[in-house]
């Protein structure tokens, strides 16, 4: 007689790894870069508009600032390591780039506002914060964290990094889009 009692373990400890955060050592394709057909203002985009609640308790929508300037969006989470590992490199960019209109969108997943405010506070992180949703994870297709998206000012998808990145391969999406 087969042991059924194994089954749903097995089945819960799966589910649990479909939403890990990972390096990019763990990623067979380390760069996922897409881009959109144009990048001309009023052509079709790839963009992925949504709204969340941001850390004070107030519902934001990514179109104030997807297509209207350079934004990158990284999903993270406070209980990932990998994700904690590439904040200080994200503040070093953002401190060299926010003035050239890059703005970051950084989205917590798993965490509270209070959780992820506390967290982006005592870390230093200055951007706009929101909590994702189920909703956001779906259109952006987020599995794992970190990942970060970054858009030119039109809106298009320049680049996607799925895994921790070091400074130089965030920064090679930060040049990317400041100056378009």
């Amino acid at each position: 007689m087969k042991n059924t009692k194994a089954i749903p373990v097995v089945v819960l400890l799966f589910a649990s790894f479909l939403f890990a955060c990972t390096s990019s050592d763990s990623q067979s394709d380390t760069t996922n870069q897409t881009k959109s057909a144009s990048a001309q203002p009023g052509a079709e985009t790839t963009r992925a508009l949504f709204e969340a609640y941001d850390i004070n308790g107030s519902i934001r929508s990514s179109n104030e600032w997807i297509g209207k300037q350079p934004v990158v969006v990284n999903f993270w989470g406070t209980w990932c390591p990998p994700c904690r590992r590439e904040i200080p490199d994200l503040i070093r960019l953002y401190d060299e780039y926010r003035y050239q209109g890059v703005e970051i969108l950084g989205v917590a997943i798993k965490d509270n506002a209070q959780q992820a405010a506390g967290f982006a506070k005592q870390a230093g992180m200055q951007w706009v914060m929101m909590v994702a949703n189920k909703d956001i994870l779906t259109e952006y297709q987020i599995a794992s964290v970190p990942t970060t998206i970054f858009y030119d000012r039109h809106g298009n998808q320049v680049l996607r990094l799925k895994g921790l990145r070091s400074y130089e391969e965030l920064k090679q999406g930060f040049e990317a889009i400041a100056g378009s």
